[in-house]
C-alpha cells in the first residue's frame, strides 16, 4: 500500500517551493550539480535548520525525507531510517558557477539536491500516478475574481526580494495566500497545503494573478470536533468561491508518487 509523506519540515519546504518556475534569459536551463558535498551525521543536540546560500547549500539535522521533499511532496518505499535519521549537509557549487547560482529559481536548485541524493544515498526511484480522493480546481459561477498581475502590485506582508522589490510568487501565512504574478501551478500546490489533499487544475487559466485569500487551512488529520479551530478566518472552500472567483469540487484527482526504489545511508566524509 502507498502512503502520502509530508513531515512537518517537508511543509515548510512546499511553502518555499511556490517560487515562479518561468524560465528567463539571464538564469541557466542546465542542471547544476555540487562540486563538493560533505555529509555526517547529526550530533544528538544539534538543531535542525537549512537554507540555500551564495554558493550552494546547508543543511543540519536534515533526514532524508526532507531531502526527498526537493523532488515531491508524495513519496513511497523509503524506508524507515529515512524518515528518522538525520545528517549535517554541506554542498557547495563550483566557484565558476556561483553567479549563475545566485539567478537560479528554487525549483532549479532542487534539482542539485536531487543529483546529491542519487550520487551520496545512491537513490534510485520511479513515479506512479493513482487516483486519490482530492478536489478538482474550477472557475466558478460568476467568473474569476483574481486581478491579471501588475508589475508594481505589492500586498502588506507579501514576498519581496533583498532589494525591496516585490517577489513573484504565491506565499501562504497560517491563514492567508498572497499572490504576486502567480501562475496556476503554484495556485493550484498551495491550495492543496490548505486543504490537505491533492488538487487537479480545470481552470484553463494560463495568466499570471495578484490575490490575497484569507481562508483558514483545514484541520489535520484525526483532530478532534472538540479541538480549538486551526483559525478563525473564513472556511477555505468558501473563501477560494468568494475572494478568487474558483471553486473547489470533491473527487477523484490524479497524484504523482515518487516511488524509491533503492537508497543507501551515505558514507560519511
Amino acid at each position: 500500500m502507498f502512503g502520502r509523506t509530508l513531515s512537518c519540515v517537508a511543509l515548510m519546504f512546499s511553502f518555499a517551493a511556490t517560487e515562479a518556475v518561468a524560465q528567463t534569459p539571464d538564469r541557466p536551463t542546465k542542471p547544476m550539480p555540487f562540486e563538493v558535498v560533505s555529509i555526517h551525521p547529526t550530533m544528538p543536540s544539534r538543531i535542525s535548520g537549512n537554507a540555500f546560500t551564495d554558493d550552494g547549500y546547508t543543511m543540519h539535522a536534515v533526514t532524508p525525507n526532507v531531502l526527498l521533499s526537493y523532488i515531491s511532496h508524495t513519496l513511497a518505499g523509503l524506508p524507515d531510517w529515512g524518515n528518522s535519521e538525520r545528517y549535517d549537509i554541506v554542498a557547495k557549487v563550483a566557484e565558476a558557477d556561483q553567479p549563475a547560482w545566485k539567478t537560479m529559481t528554487f525549483q532549479q536548485k532542487s534539482v542539485s539536491i536531487r543529483l546529491m541524493l542519487e550520487d551520496r544515498f545512491h537513490l534510485k526511484w520511479h513515479t506512479e500516478t493513482r487516483m486519490e480522493q482530492g478536489y478538482t480546481l474550477v472557475i466558478a459561477k460568476g467568473g474569476v475574481k483574481m486581478k491579471e498581475a501588475t508589475p508594481d502590485e505589492t500586498y502588506p506582508g507579501g514576498p519581496h526580494n533583498a532589494d525591496g522589490t516585490p517577489r513573484h510568487e504565491v506565499y501562504p501565512g497560517p491563514s492567508v495566500i498572497v499572490g504576486q504574478a502567480g501562475n496556476m501551478e503554484q495556485i493550484v500546490h498551495t491550495l492543496g497545503l490548505f486543504a490537505r489533499a491533492p488538487i487537479e487544475d480545470k481552470t484553463g487559466l494560463t495568466g499570471l494573478y495578484d490575490f490575497m485569500l484569507n481562508a483558514a487551512p483545514e484541520p489535520p488529520p484525526g483532530a478532534a470536533v472538540s479541538d480549538p479551530p486551526v483559525s478563525d478566518a473564513p472556511s477555505l472552500f468558501v473563501a477560494v468561491q468568494k475572494q478568487l472567483g474558483l471553486k473547489l469540487v470533491p473527487g477523484k484527482v490524479p497524484v504523482e508518487y515518487v516511488v524509491v526504489d533503492h537508497i543507501e545511508r551515505p558514507a560519511a566524509n
